[in-house]
């Protein structure tokens, strides 16, 4: 999904071939966006992961003016595929796919390469990532949303609850501070109850059985705030994010002013 919004004047989709290779001797990173398709109870979107982080990746490439990479709709979500529409690929392959993309990036003269990822269920396909780069040259960057301690303590400053696994709050709040107007009325969702988090665990522990999980949580939501999201709160995790990301890679960003006057 794109928003125009959040449009990036440096995303590839949008540059001819000669242009990206003009401007990789100037700023010689890219950045990938990694989103998927997951369940966010009868109301959320499957596309709500893509959604956000292609809207933070657009916001942050233009702030550092890096080169942006089409979004990956597709992650390691097969946990979620006893809900309709919930596909995805197995840690190893998907892996596999992100060592060949970035193979060419390198190839190509890209110095390193930046995968924003907005799913947890994907960190382990960069964990085998990172091992198969022995990531010591940093040539790879990797920044998951879900799993950064930053983020989680922000979100949970804003909004407490029970939240098992992802953050559906933090996503639902930011996809509605994005794209207004996008949800439904969400009643049936209020009086939700989940299992205690030690069941959550064993089920994860246990292999995440996909349909074991459906029984767990028929909705597809392991949250009993989700349906709280509020646009407003979503708005600020949304700038809280990008201002951490732009910080925190903001030494790729001067890569460009070294180079230049070199």
């Amino acid at each position: 999904m794109t928003i125009n919004r959040y449009f990036s004047k440096f995303s590839l989709s949008n540059m001819t071939h000669s242009e990206i290779h003009d401007y990789i001797q100037k700023m010689p990173h890219l950045i990938i966006p990694l989103g998927g398709l997951e369940p966010f109870g009868n109301f959320g979107i499957l596309g709500i992961n893509s959604l956000c982080i292609n809207a933070i990746a657009g916001a942050v490439s233009q702030k550092l003016e890096m080169l942006l990479a089409p979004g990956i709709d597709y992650g390691c979500t097969t946990p979620f595929k006893s809900f309709h529409g919930a596909i995805g690929i197995k840690p190893k392959t998907f892996s596999s796919f992100l060592s060949s993309l970035c193979n060419d990036c390198f190839f190509q003269g890209f110095e390193s390469v930046l995968i924003l990822n907005s799913i947890e269920e994907n960190d382990l396909a960069l964990e085998l990532l990172a091992k198969r780069y022995n990531n010591s040259c940093k040539k790879i960057f990797m920044f998951s949303l879900q799993s950064d301690k930053r983020i989680r303590e922000f979100v949970a400053s804003c909004k407490s609850g029970v939240e098992l696994g992802r953050s559906e709050y933090m996503m639902l709040s930011m996809a509605a501070f994005i794209q207004p107007n996008l949800f439904l009325a969400t009643g049936t969702e209020k009086n939700l109850k989940i299992p205690d988090p030690s069941i959550y665990k064993t089920w994860k522990k246990r292999g995440a059985d996909p349909e074991k999980f459906r029984k767990l949580f028929p909705s597809g939501s392991a949250s009993t705030i989700a349906h709280e999201f509020n646009p407003e709160i979503g708005g600020k995790i949304f700038n809280f994010i990008i201002d951490l990301l732009s910080n925190q890679y903001s030494q790729l960003a001067k890569q460009k002013t070294i180079d230049a006057s070199s």
